[in-house]
């Protein structure tokens, strides 16, 4: 792909190109760094304290070719309506580079726009003008805003609509002791399909069939999808089986059981618990061949009271094999409940960014933590309502916490909190650009939603 250079001027666009050819640019490069430094009486040399980059000069040098004279009167005139001044609306630079990657950078004109009249220029009908900018904030950005979703949806089964609701065979939240679930659809065999669910602890010994969770007789927590009764297909965490695997880890968890071409694998939050080929249906049931059954067992098989101690949020069944930004999204959609949990934001700039976070309630006591930098936005005391939304917005020059109605709320925000310094760090202070972000809060909903948006800044075009 061709480097490209354009200038957004509100909703105009400008490819600088003929007429206008880019002679040279300077000041495109990795801006200038101030260093931060202090000193004491009896002190050699000075301790370095931080550094700051320095607002950024760009350069543009053009020649501008008409047809004839009068030609080259109009776009001289184009040329001025391209970089003036206008109160509100910066100079943006749009480049477009040779691996097709997008970056820009908002600028305003500083200095003359000098186009000098040169005899020897006018019989090639030929203009050479020099443009200087000046970028307050010199990092370059990715036009493309990023927005990573925590904490519930209101259709949650829907994965932020990533899934589509004839793809979803039955969903059910919040099972209680002993209910049964068998979904009303039906997969053919050999076809993909995905279960999901969070889990939950039980207690007791599940023994029997046509289960999906339960515990193991030494009392550790375990899931199971198992059609004993068919002789069929069993997978179990820390029990010996067609696919043993690790134990269930403290605390709950998204868990998959996926089918696609006649291979079934176990996930748990994103991860390859195991594999299994040659299983081509769903857990099935005697009475109901080629159907998913689901249930917290009690009792079941002889064996002790089977409970949730704690209540299973989710559960669902889907007629496809669910991709991998799918579970994603499914596992943040179904995290709805008074725990943290984190998310591993990956951040692909090489200089810091400032994001904006909204928090749509009901949730009281939010905390939002980026764990990799420190940086807390801790709320502990404030309550966003059912209709309210708040707004959180880090970025230098505009930090504050509104509400819906615009009004600040930044009160809540506790005194050592971080909003001055709360960011997405880049490699190497956040290793490979991993940076996880902790969210918490107690009393939320199915409509409770935590966005963080961003863009991904860089040094250079």
């Amino acid at each position: 792909m061709a480097f490209t250079l354009q200038v957004i001027r509100g909703s105009t666009t400008y490819t600088i190109s003929h007429p206008y050819y880019l002679e040279g640019a300077e000041g495109m490069g990795g801006a200038s760094i101030r260093n931060i430094e202090e000193g004491g009486p009896f002190q050699d040399g000075l301790t370095h304290l931080d550094e700051r980059l320095d607002p950024r000069t760009i350069t543009l040098k053009l020649n501008v070719v008409g047809a004839s004279a009068s030609t080259l009167d109009g776009y001289r005139d184009t040329l001025m309506t391209i970089f003036k001044p206008v109160r509100g609306v910066p100079i943006t630079l749009k480049i477009t580079r040779d691996d097709g990657s997008v970056r820009q950078i908002n600028t305003r004109r500083t200095g003359p726009l000098d186009i000098p009249l040169l005899a020897i220029n006018r019989p090639g009908n030929l203009h050479r003008a020099v443009v200087q900018l000046r970028a307050a904030d010199p990092r370059w950005y990715d036009p493309t805003e990023i927005s990573v979703p925590f904490l519930g949806a209101s259709d949650w089964w829907l994965a932020y609509n990533t899934i589509g609701t004839a793809d979803v065979l039955e969903h059910v939240e919040s099972p209680g002791t002993a209910q049964l679930w068998a979904n009303s659809g039906s997969v053919v065999s050999g076809s993909p399909w995905t279960i999901f669910f969070r889990s939950g602890t039980a207690t007791g010994n599940p023994l029997g069939d046509s289960y999906a969770f339960g515990q193991n007789a030494s009392g550790t927590s375990a899931i199971y999808f198992i059609a004993n009764t068919l002789g069929f297909f069993q997978t179990s965490i820390d029990v010996a089986g067609a696919m043993s695997v690790a134990a269930m880890a403290a605390g709950t968890a998204g868990y998959f059981l996926t089918t696609n071409g006649g291979t079934s694998t176990v996930y748990a939050n994103g991860t390859v618990l195991a594999t299994r080929a040659g299983v081509s249906m769903p857990i099935e049931a005697a009475s109901a061949p080629g159907t998913a059954r689901w249930r917290s067992p009690d009792n079941v098989g002889g064996g002790t009271s089977n409970i949730w101690t704690i209540a299973l949020p989710h559960a669902a069944i889907y007629n496809i094999a669910l991709t991998s930004t799918q579970r994603s999204a499914l596992d943040a959609a179904a995290r709805v409940g008074g725990s943290a949990y984190n998310v591993a934001v990956v951040y692909t700039g090489d200089i810091d960014s400032y994001p904006t976070i909204t928090i749509t309630g009901p949730i009281t006591n939010p905390v939002i933590t980026n764990t990799t930098t420190g940086d807390t936005l801790d709320f502990t005391g404030g309550t966003v309502g059912s209709a309210d939304a708040w707004t959180i917005d880090t970025r230098y020059g505009r930090k504050s916490v509104v509400n819906t109605a615009g009004s600040s709320v930044e009160n809540y925000l506790s005194l050592d909190s971080d909003l001055a310094t709360f960011r997405l760090a880049p490699d190497p202070i956040a290793t490979g650009g991993t940076n996880v972000i902790s969210v918490a809060g107690t009393a939320t909903g199915t409509a409770t939603l935590v966005t963080l948006a961003y863009y991904n800044r860089y040094l250079s075009y």
